[in-house]
């Protein structure tokens, strides 16, 4: 399970990348700065210049209900579209992550088949 100091570090390399990637997003720099002037934590990390694109890897989630638990993401870059892309999540059959999934697929209503049976706890995860 990817600790949290890693995924930290990973989300300050991303967003350097971005940075350098794209400079004129609006109000980027602006957060950057505030970032920097408000955390040392983020202030140090930003210093390494470490630079990490964002395709593929693993995510954990804390979730009040189900806990911890740790999907594998891949995302793709949409052509034509200025900087879209598509996340997708997944977790292994067989795995407890597989397993939290599956519940959390299961209180949701399915569209077209009404609200789910019990209604005071279908939308509690949106």
């Amino acid at each position: 399970m990817p600790s949290w100091e890693n995924q930290i570090r990973g989300c300050v390399a991303r967003l350097r990348a971005l940075a350098g990637t794209d400079p004129d997003i609006p109000g980027l720099g602006r957060l950057i700065a505030e970032l920097r002037d408000k955390s040392a934590d983020f202030a140090e990390l930003w210093e390494h210049y470490d630079v990490q694109g964002h395709t593929t890897g693993a995510k954990t989630f804390h979730h009040p209900e189900f806990g911890v638990f740790t999907l594998g993401f891949q995302a793709l870059d949409l052509d034509g579209t200025a900087g879209h892309r598509v996340i997708f999540y997944y977790a292994e059959p067989g795995t407890p992550a597989y397993d939290v999934m599956v519940l959390l697929d299961m209180d949701q209503p399915r569209p077209g088949t009404g609200p789910a049976p019990d209604t005071s706890t279908a939308n509690r995860y949106a």
